[in-house]
């Protein structure tokens, strides 16, 4: 997590009366406001896109100003049940992940050319959440059409398909070849991405595969790649490998403050190796990996073991990087403070006279009043460096079987597993060990030390 190692619905509006306070919400309904849309709405809620649909009768993403929407349950179904579906109704389903348009017109008695003609689609390629129409037959003869496709295989036509006069099966070739670039961009666009005529070539490659096609990397896939774009500089789709909350966490959510922690590192290059997915659930993960940074006019390596966690989001389909970590076990190969001084700024901090020194090679640029860890809790000694910053984070743990809880605790810097220098709100007896062994400053000082200082900052601790 090293500077923070560690993701075009149109809301129609039917009366100008409708506002914000006029309107309440539970937990079982939601009134729709200005700037409401459908993703906004079941990340919210934590139901799936479909399933809200379903509960609604919706047929199309759009939703007006006003309306009211049941929220079902976060188990409620997506889509219509196929054994109890009508094949002479009309109905609409919403794309999960892992469907295809052969297995849903298998599952739904129908055909792939009619889904398409019937959902407007210019190919068979299909976005998570996106609302497909699956066209009643019009007569028993319809169910006997049934291709059994793949994402991108049309299966041999029989005489009998060939024959067909609503769709032939030169149409449908015509559809499947738009896989170029050009072809890309125009179903992005028809799928409502902003930017499908304006991004990079490398962008447009990436989030065609990444959302029609669905992603298929593992957790270890993930890691692997989010070191490769910090390395590459490409910070956009780093940034997107990140979980909301991570980013929130550690920059306030600002891509800008992402960046910038790079960019102050002076990084040449960074590379993750021995990268091992240690835990194997189903929603969450652990992945461990010695990450290597080379920064600086000499591209010197700093080494350091990560314990990455990924969670799933189902809705989408993909892993995300929610939080890292330094493996205790490792930690005993710490950075020699003494070869890194040079010009670099440093932290030094004296345990017996409560106090912090910010430093820029022997010179001593500003001290601070802290407080360490009491006795019961000793702060660590020893020789460390900054893995990463939070511009706030909670804060837990137990004391003497009571557990206790700090939200939001502002400006921290981890040099050593749970060990890390931070602003505190809940005293003001500096000058006087109280911590469970962080380093304690004033919220002013935290702040200070905490744009002083970045990923790599030597720290020494010592009595």
């Amino acid at each position: 997590m090293y500077p923070v190692i560690i993701a075009a619905l149109i809301a129609l509006s039917v009366s100008d009366s409708v506002k914000a306070e006029d309107v309440t919400n539970d937990d079982k309904h939601h009134i729709v406001l200005s700037g409401d849309n459908l993703e906004k709405i079941s990340d919210r809620y934590g139901v799936s896109i479909g399933a809200i649909a379903l509960a609604n009768g919706l047929t199309s993403t759009k939703i007006l100003v006003g309306q009211q929407l049941v929220m079902p349950d976060i188990d409620a179904p997506v889509n219509p049940t196929p054994i109890d579906h009508d094949v002479y109704t009309t109905i609409t389903y919403v794309v999960r992940p892992g469907d295809t348009l052969g297995a849903i017109a298998q599952n739904y008695g129908s055909a792939v050319d009619k889904i398409v003609d019937a959902s407007g689609l210019i190919s068979t390629s299909i976005l998570v959440d996106q609302f497909l129409t699956i066209p009643a037959e019009m007569s028993l003869e319809g169910s006997d059409d049934t291709q059994e496709l793949d994402d991108d295989i049309v299966s041999e036509e029989t005489d009998d398909d060939l024959k067909r006069d609503h769709t032939s099966s030169a149409v449908i070739t015509d559809r499947l070849v738009l896989t170029d670039e050009e072809g890309q961009r125009q179903e992005l666009h028809s799928a409502g991405y902003d930017y499908a005529f304006s991004a990079s070539t490398d962008d447009i490659k990436r989030i065609y595969e990444y959302g029609f096609n669905g992603s298929n990397d593992t957790p270890v896939d993930v890691v692997v790649n989010y070191w490769n774009y910090v390395s590459q500089g490409n910070y956009d789709l780093s940034w997107e490998l990140l979980s909301r909350g991570f980013r929130n966490r550690v920059h306030g959510g600002k891509f800008e403050s992402y960046v910038q922690g790079y960019h102050d590192m002076d990084l040449c290059s960074v590379s993750a190796d021995d990268v091992e997915n240690i835990d194997d659930s189903s929603l969450d993960t652990i992945v461990t990996a010695s990450v290597t940074y080379r920064s600086g006019p000499d591209c010197s390596s700093l080494q350091v073991n990560m314990i990455l966690s990924l969670q799933y989001r189902d809705l989408v389909g993909v892993w995300d990087i929610d939080s890292v970590n330094v493996s205790l076990e490792e930690q005993g190969s710490k950075l020699d403070v003494g070869e890194a001084y040079g010009e670099r700024g440093w932290i030094d901090i004296d345990i017996s006279d409560q106090r912090a020194y910010a430093m820029k090679g022997e010179e001593q640029i500003r001290e601070f009043v802290v407080s360490t860890g009491t006795d019961r809790y000793p702060t660590i000694t020893g020789q460390f460096q900054i893995y990463v910053k939070h511009l706030e984070a909670d804060m837990r743990g137990v004391d003497l079987g009571v557990p206790w809880y700090l939200p939001d605790v502002p400006y921290v810097m981890y040099f050593y597993s749970g060990y890390g220098i931070h602003g505190t709100y809940w005293h003001d007896n500096f000058g006087t060990p109280m911590s469970h062994g962080c380093i304690n400053l004033t919220i002013p000082d935290a702040e200070w030390l905490y744009n002083f200082s970045e990923i790599g900052t030597p720290v020494r601790i010592h009595y």
